[in-house]
């Protein structure tokens, strides 16, 4: 990639703790929506928990009940799998929902700083700028 302004794979980028820093400058603008941040998180835990308990649930089905014939144990496990499964649906949903509202917060945040960043800006310094391409004039 030598000549494309990119990194090579596997090279760490130039400064090498830059990117921390970096990333702690703009975690600055999650505050605002830090609850719903964590309730994400949580929530994609808890969803993680119970897809990975499912297949735990289907050994012990193959295992004893299919094994032994115990039509009850095949019932119980296979019910408690149904609930593992919509527990990790809901559970995924209100992942969604809060990972999305903590996104939009986060953005939010981020573009009202830059608006204000450009304020800042004297004329002279505006006129430095080339228009975009997509600008009539």
């Amino acid at each position: 990639l030598s000549g494309t302004g990119l990194p090579e794979c596997g090279r760490p980028l130039s400064g090498g703790g830059d990117a921390m820093r970096e990333l702690r400058s703009i975690a600055r603008y999650l505050a605002p929506c830090r609850r719903e941040f964590l309730l994400a998180i949580f929530l994609l835990v808890i969803e993680c928990g119970f897809e990975l308990v499912i297949p735990l649930l289907m050994t012990s089905i193959i295992d004893v009940g299919v094994a032994e014939g115990d039509v009850g144990i095949i019932l119980l496990q296979g019910g408690k799998m149904a609930a593992c499964a919509v527990l990790a649906l809901l559970s995924g949903l209100l992942y969604a929902r809060f990972a999305a509202r903590a996104a939009y917060g986060f953005g939010a945040a981020l573009r009202r700083a830059e608006y204000e960043k450009i304020q800042r800006y004297a004329f002279p310094t505006w006129t430095a700028f080339p228009p975009p391409p997509w600008s009539p004039g």
